[in-house]
């Protein structure tokens, strides 16, 4: 989620709580940004140490194919992420809105 999106719902959520909670929203987007990193580097490496015998490079090659079903993961994750428009009132609609 790019920060400017970030900001705007931090900004939004204040306005409704009388709060300001911008700090832990980041906090929180930061902390599975790092746990990714995180899971990604050890997934590659592991992948890595195992797939270095000599004429059997599939073990390396499945680097390449988790890469692939993560992001389809991560794909299907977010088409199922329904987004709710505000309108200027700041009436919330659901759906496509015009």
């Amino acid at each position: 989620m790019p920060n400017a999106i970030l900001a705007e719902i931090a900004e939004k959520d204040a306005a409704e709580t009388g709060e300001n909670r911008e700090g832990m929203f980041f906090a929180v987007k930061y902390l599975f940004v790092k746990l990714g990193q995180t899971l990604g580097t050890a997934l590659f490496a592991f992948l890595t140490v195992y797939g270095i015998n000599t004429g059997h490079d599939f073990v390396l090659r499945l680097n390449g194919i988790c890469g692939f079903v993560l992001c389809l993961v991560a794909f299907t994750f977010f088409t199922w992420f329904k987004e709710r428009r505000v309108r200027g009132g700041g009436k919330v609609v659901s759906g496509s809105g015009e």
